[in-house]
């Protein structure tokens, strides 16, 4: 994992661990394995992304993640744009659309849950590394601050 844009999440863990949180939540870091099995179109696309590539955005599903920007995201977020429908209900209308982009991967509609923390990534890895990689940085860290 190369840090593009600053430390690794490694450190931002130990911060969070030094603040007093009893854990962190960390998904976006997965997304890059290979045991994650991520289709290569949208692999290329997270590992492209960097962190002004995420928005939060409610026009999938009607909840509020923050995910690799796409088309539809962007013209979702225009402002004569129609409202998403609140959870579950934004899923009947464009459920059907969203899963044909995916299982079609149609490139700039492909899409993806992720945080900011997709920019900390620029190749694939495997879950043992980056966990490896995530708790050296954090040990390291930690040990630091004794």
């Amino acid at each position: 994992m190369a840090a593009r844009y600053g430390p690794l999440p490694g450190r931002h863990v130990a911060a969070a661990l030094a603040l007093g949180a009893a854990g962190v939540w960390l998904s976006t870091a997965w997304l890059v394995t290979r045991e994650a099995g991520t289709d290569p179109v949208l692999l290329r696309k997270l590992l492209d992304a960097g962190i002004e590539d995420t928005v939060i955005s409610s026009a999938d599903s009607g909840k509020t993640p923050r995910r690799i920007r796409t088309a539809w995201s962007d013209e979702r977020a225009r402002p004569d744009a129609p409202a998403p429908l609140r959870m579950p209900y934004q899923d009947v209308p464009v459920g059907d659309l969203l899963g044909a982009v995916d299982r079609h991967c149609v490139e700039p509609l492909v899409h993806s849950p992720a945080g900011q923390s997709i920019g900390y990534f620029d190749r694939p890895t495997t879950v043992a590394e980056a966990l490896a990689n995530l708790l050296t940085e954090a040990g390291n860290v930690l040990s630091g601050l004794r």
